[in-house]
């Protein structure tokens, strides 16, 4: 695995660790073993690990051919995962590691790099060429060019 390149903490004191890497990766960091697959390095997987407040190995979950570039912590003590696979995502993890769901962002222009949540609420920021849906639903929210966005979503 990379060097973690995303963290935030959880409400329980937890501390969540995004990441990128390629082969078979012992993610705790402790004595014992959670070996994950995380791709071949030609196209590697994202991932996220949980220690609890004292530094244990609580979980990890392999995002499959993403980047983890950014994490915020949800209400509900979970995480959101916010990176790029093949287009900028973020996805939602509860506190026991279970995906709830996914978000594209756009197309394989997009980059989401950043993000931030609070209760009610959560932001992604990131770069965009071309022309981007940036609404997740049915509705429409169309930007055009060489932008850096941020865009914000309820839970």
């Amino acid at each position: 695995v990379e060097p973690g390149i995303a963290l935030t903490p959880g409400r329980d004191g937890a501390i969540y660790i995004g990441g990128v890497g390629a082969g078979d990766v012992d993610m705790d960091p402790g004595p014992g073993v959670a070996r994950r697959w995380l791709g071949f390095p030609s196209n590697p997987g994202g991932s996220v690990v949980k220690l609890a407040a004292d530094g244990t190995y609580q979980w990890s979950r392999v995002l499959n051919a993403s980047r983890i570039a950014a994490m915020a912590p949800a209400p509900d003590g979970g995480v959101l995962a916010i990176g790029v696979a093949g287009s900028g995502f973020v996805s939602r993890l509860d506190a026991s590691g279970a995906s709830l769901w996914t978000i594209p962002l756009g197309n394989e222009q997009v980059s989401a790099t950043s993000g931030a949540a609070n209760a009610t609420t959560f932001t992604v920021g990131g770069s965009s060429s071309g022309t981007q849906d940036f609404d997740p639903g049915p509705a429409i929210d169309l930007l055009f060019g060489d932008i850096a966005f941020v865009s914000r979503f309820s839970f």
